[in-house]
């Protein structure tokens, strides 16, 4: 009966915090506490919710260090305790910790993804590929660690080897937005390679226009327009794709070089999605 009641009390609490209320949120985990004080999974919620709602580390991390004692170092416990870590900032104790989780049996694919973000952190690059592709041949139905391969691929300019592993990912999930996105951006890629020396045009006739817009002003790519129109090779420069309607600017205006500053970074989230760990790409 306990158990139930307090399983209870946690689904009341993750819908609260889903939505943000979280006075009710933190209200219902302490009635379960009151219930269960040696509960793991209450305790890692309270560390969850008081990272989610700006708490300084000292006040979370804690919690999640006694829910994977309290587990007996499970290693999905441990992991998560890993990525609390790395929020945290304390990438070494979040690599420690990792290490002996990859040995032990049962140990969840978000491991080695997070030790590989960590190699990226550290600019060991060769050593985050060769794990992200061993969770790949471990966790065949994976997702995350197809994908962060393949943007290290995009990454390298490795179009078909991106391909490869995303089409994989379509392969089990068609619907997929991330995968789909950046297919569409490899698409568009060859215009980024651009080089103005090739073109046959005077360098004298050949502007760069520079925006910090995610969703470039009409009256700039205009312009553009009217540049290249009187004989000059033009490439626009602008930040990241916006996640609305991501292409919209190089399908309204197809004939135009427009080259996307690489704002990504490489990135996975927690167990129950609620917070994540990034590494810049261009890191």
């Amino acid at each position: 009966m306990t158990d139930s009641i307090v399983g209870e009390l946690i689904r009341k609490a993750d819908e609260r915090a889903v939505a943000c209320d979280w006075g009710a949120a933190f209200e219902r985990l302490q009635e379960a506490c009151a219930k269960a004080p040696e509960d793991p999974g209450v305790i890692v919620r309270l560390g969850r919710y008081q990272l989610l709602f700006g708490y300084p580390p000292d006040r979370w991390l804690p919690m999640f260090e006694r829910a994977a004692r309290l587990a007996s170092f499970a290693p999905a416990a441990r992991t998560e305790l890993a990525l609390a870590y790395a929020v945290a900032g304390r990438l070494q104790e979040a690599s420690d910790t990792l290490t002996g989780v990859l040995n032990a049996k049962g140990c969840p694919p978000l491991a080695p993804q997070l030790l590989a973000l960590l190699y990226a952190q550290n600019l060991q690059h060769a050593e985050a590929k060769e794990l992200l592709r061993q969770a790949v041949a471990a966790f065949p139905s994976d997702l995350d660690s197809r994908f962060l391969l393949a943007q290290y691929r995009e990454m390298e300019l490795d179009h078909a080897g991106a391909r490869a592993l995303l089409d994989g990912i379509l392969g089990l999930d068609p619907g997929n937005a991330r995968a789909n996105l950046a297919l569409r951006r490899i698409d568009r890629s060859g215009r980024q390679g651009w080089n103005p020396a090739e073109s046959g045009v005077p360098k004298s006739r050949s502007v760069v226009m520079l925006v910090d817009d995610r969703r470039i002003d009409r009256r700039v790519l205009d312009e553009a327009v009217s540049l290249q129109d009187a004989g000059w090779d033009v490439v626009v420069v602008a930040g990241e794709t916006p996640a609305e309607n991501p292409f919209w600017d190089e399908e309204c205006y197809p004939d135009l070089r427009i080259m996307r500053v690489n704002e990504r970074a490489f990135t996975i989230a927690s167990p129950c999605g609620m917070y994540r760990y990034s590494v810049p790409y261009t890191r």
